[in-house]
């Protein structure tokens, strides 16, 4: 069942007037405290069953009613009907629910014997959503029409604001999310798909980042409800703050992903990340860089001082390497001596970012080259006193792309093309890869 239907089974059970829940086939899946004392059955004897069959004296709509909107907004059945002496009025909501693809009705009954206290019970149940609204520990704006109209305290809190005109005042979305989202999509387009989604199936569940008013962003999880009151559409949005939840994943897929030896990103979590960027520079037209870093000479390296001194050299150009780049960058080991870097959010001015990218892959092969090795000892990554066979150099393959439809494994590739190149060349030193223009 939808999140936004268990929402509602909640809210519906602490109410003090009769609730029950139907599939399209109309039968019971849901009944509060309330309806049970009014039918006098129990939840087991009524779920499953038709909800007509249920009571012999007629206690619930018939399937043939006619259905018309209700003066209050709220879709309701046209015939009253009866049980024993008081008279009742069915409510209907229809949810659709996304897990079966299908719709599910709501029914609040109304006691009509008397038109005032029919009134007075709407007043309630009105009064009880308002304050369900008001005491919801996730924070929930209205969308009407486009604009927000409302939210509640716990929206007032989770965006760092000190009342509710910090919020409804100005273009919400633009206050209160970042221009782009984590997957490069602009965030106001990203916005109204959404709310086109709930308005087509009624709700959407998604992720999506926030900003809070400081512009410190954070990772929420949002149920959208779409309904009609009073001839307009109106979106609820149930948000939740999910930072803790991300950040205890995160910490699990960092250490289920992290070579064990040097600490870094392993082969499949760099893959996953490089097509992330992939789609994010598509977005956003910015550029990126793909490093591939092979050691010179590595295999002598093992072959005349052991693999104690090789771990210790690769662990050291682990560190060289994530020393040299920003933290927001990906450092990670694909395997044996083999290092990528991935560089993103670069310039999406060509004459920018390329110089950038030339002096990064200068400065890595500068930090990883023999010389600095040899002539200072607190660089020596072997830690050993005989360096005549110490090669510690290495040989650079640099790729610089943005939204040109290329995949991860053709990047990858074309960098392991211009890495090759810098070794064939003699090695201690980066080659930027270029297309051949002639194939």
């Amino acid at each position: 069942m939808s999140t936004n239907a268990n929402y509602l089974m909640q809210i519906f059970e602490g109410m003090d007037v009769p609730a029950f829940l139907h599939d399209s086939q109309f039968k019971l899946i849901f009944v509060n405290h309330a309806y049970c004392k009014e039918a006098g059955v129990t939840k087991d004897t009524a779920l499953g069953k038709l909800y007509w069959e249920v009571f012999p004296k007629g206690l619930g709509p018939q399937p043939n009613c006619k259905l018309k909107i209700h003066e209050h907004g709220a879709q309701a059945s046209s015939d009253k009907f009866t049980a024993g002496d008081k008279t009742f009025l069915s409510y209907e909501f229809k949810i659709f629910d996304e897990n079966t693809n299908s719709s599910i009705y709501f029914h609040v009954m109304t006691n009509t014997t008397q038109r005032t206290l029919a009134i007075l019970s709407l007043d309630k149940i009105i009064n009880q959503f308002k304050i369900l609204f008001e005491r919801h520990p996730d924070a929930v704006i209205l969308l009407d029409d486009q604009t927000f109209v409302d939210c509640n305290p716990a929206a007032v809190k989770i965006f760092g604001c000190k009342n509710r005109n910090d919020i409804l005042d100005g273009n919400f979305l633009k206050k209160f999310s970042p221009p782009l989202q984590p997957d490069g999509r602009d965030s106001m387009e990203g916005a109204a798909e959404n709310i086109a989604i709930a308005l087509k199936n009624g709700s959407h569940l998604f992720e999506w980042t926030h900003c809070r008013l400081d512009g410190t962003p954070f990772p929420t999880e949002i149920v959208l409800v779409a309904f009609e009151q009073n001839g307009k559409r109106i979106v609820q949005g149930a948000i939740r703050d999910i930072s803790e939840s991300k950040a205890a994943v995160d910490e699990l897929r960092e250490v289920a992903f992290k070579d064990p030896l040097t600490q870094l990103s392993t082969r499949r979590l760099f893959e996953d990340r490089l097509r992330q960027i992939i789609l994010k520079t598509n977005r956003s037209k910015q550029h990126a860089a793909l490093f591939f870093i092979d050691l010179d000479h590595f295999k002598r390296l093992n072959d005349n001082f052991g693999h104690l001194v090789g771990d210790l050299r690769l662990q050291n150009v682990a560190k060289g390497l994530t020393a040299s780049v920003r933290s927001e960058d990906t450092v990670a080991r694909l395997g044996g001596d083999e290092f990528v870097i991935l560089i993103n959010e670069l310039s999406p001015d060509i004459k920018i970012a390329k110089p950038e990218v030339l002096k990064l892959a200068d400065k890595i092969v500068k930090k990883l080259s023999t010389q600095v090795c040899l002539s200072e000892s607190s660089h020596k990554p072997c830690q050993l006193e005989d360096t005549s066979l110490c090669h510690c150099s290495a040989s650079v393959g640099v790729v610089l792309f943005s939204d040109n439809q290329v995949s991860a494994k053709e990047l990858l590739e074309q960098a392991d093309e211009a890495m090759y190149k810098a070794k064939n060349a003699g090695g201690n030193q980066f080659h930027l890869y270029e297309p051949d223009i002639t194939k």
